[in-house]
């Protein structure tokens, strides 16, 4: 079970005793990204994200590594569009180390111009390495295309040149107006008791602000998005092409929420499922192909990623289209139902074995909701989704006409738009 605290300042805290257990995941979440950043500043949160790590007034950036190492503490940060977190997982006689520097990088980076400078060129490094990977271009070309015209359309890490642009200003302006109490959630779990969690909270960080404020709740647009149907490509010499086909799908607060997700299970995500036993194993067309949906304030999408080589786009498109057409008009079968809560339920049972995975859901939770849930009612949520449910979300997200196809290979004279819109069952 969870607790929430808020605190003046708008820092809220979220904690799960987990009883028997030796580590403690901490995660310092906060409620900025990619959507948050302007044409002066691409790339700004994911720069700044990096810099915490390059040494604080108290700690210089070996000395925060070296520390960590030496307890056996495992530490990263990543962002997203909508949220940059930094976690910790240790053991409880560790965390009020892990917990102090983190609070250290918070308050006391120095952001010096040298680490800057140096930083800039690794940045740009993660730009080239992404920039050479398929499939991800793949996935950022669809993303690009369906969120055309709204915050949620631009690269996480920036362009390698908005990056080279990116100063010392920018980032005091920027840390000013984003790393505040109120976007920041604290998230602890595993052995770790309420009482310990607030403790931990009040010293290193509520006891350091002088604002007092509510908290951010990130509220739903009004019109959420749906993309014009587009065919977006970029050419690279590869031996494989790689395909995301994207359709508009759920936002995060539709009650709809666990179909699309019981939905997936049985469309996409697995070997049994039916796009890989269809377009892999009955036709061998391709190694990879699976689905994937994302659903937040701004809006959701259920995409669909395949890499072929370029002989056989043609005929793997067209199987596509037509597995999609089965599925919209015979619906999911009752086993197939059956078995897609199963392994939801399970695998949820297993990942709450994983501390750093509930301290990091419960953060995602408490932003996106301003509440988190319980594992029992998760599992409740699934079990009462019927056969029916399913296959009317299913009609209402392939009856769309609003959906983008994404290609990154080798130059072809195919078009994947006709060539989806015309395939017949």
């Amino acid at each position: 079970m969870y607790e929430v605290k808020t605190y003046p300042s708008g820092m809220r805290l979220i904690v799960e005793h987990m009883q028997n257990y030796e580590s403690v995941s901490f995660n310092m979440f906060i409620q900025t990204g990619s959507i948050n950043e302007d044409t002066t500043n691409r790339g700004i949160s994911h720069f700044i994200e990096h810099m915490l790590f390059k040494g604080t007034k108290n700690r210089s950036a070996v000395e925060i590594v070296t520390r960590l190492d030496a307890i056996g503490a495992s530490v990263n940060a990543f962002t997203s569009k909508k949220e940059t977190v930094y976690y910790t997982k240790s053991t409880k006689e560790s965390l009020h180390e892990c917990v102090d520097i983190l609070s250290d990088m918070y308050f006391n980076s120095t952001f010096e111009e040298k680490e800057i400078k140096r930083e800039k060129k690794v940045v740009t490094e993660e730009i080239a390495m992404y920039n050479d990977n398929a499939a991800a271009v793949a996935d950022e070309l669809s993303s690009r295309a369906f969120y055309e015209g709204t915050p949620m359309q631009y690269d996480i890490a920036g362009s390698k040149t908005s990056v080279r642009n990116l100063d010392r200003a920018k980032i005091d302006k920027y840390m000013a107006e984003r790393y505040l109490p109120q976007n920041l959630i604290l998230s602890f779990a595993g052995n770790i008791t309420i009482e310990e969690a607030k403790k931990f909270a009040e010293t290193h960080f509520e006891s350091k602000f002088t604002t007092k404020a509510e908290p951010i709740i990130i509220k739903t647009p009004e019109v959420l998005t749906i993309p014009k149907t587009k065919y977006v490509k970029q050419f690279k010499d590869n031996e494989q092409a790689q395909i995301v086909i994207t359709f508009p799908a759920i936002n995060a607060h539709d009650p709809r929420y666990y179909e699309l997700s019981l939905f997936n299970a049985i469309w996409g995500s697995g070997m049994s499922s039916r796009l890989f036993q269809t377009i892999r194993e009955k036709l061998g067309l391709v190694y990879s192909v699976y689905s994937s949906s994302e659903s937040s304030n701004f809006g959701g999408t259920l995409s669909i990623y395949l890499g072929t080589t370029v002989k056989n786009i043609k005929v793997a498109v067209t199987a596509l289209k037509k597995a999609i057409d089965t599925i919209v008009e015979d619906g999911v079968m009752q086993q197939e139902l059956i078995d897609a809560k199963t392994n939801l339920i399970n695998s949820l049972k297993l990942r709450y074995e994983n501390t750093a995975y509930v301290s990091l859901y419960h953060a995602k939770m408490l932003s996106l909701f301003n509440y988190s849930f319980k594992k029992e009612d998760v599992i409740s949520a699934l079990e009462a989704k019927t056969k029916e449910q399913i296959d009317s979300l299913i009609t209402d997200i392939y009856g769309k006409n609003n959906y983008v196809i994404s290609m990154v290979g080798k130059d072809t004279k195919t078009d994947l738009l006709k060539c989806f819109q015309t395939a017949k069952s």
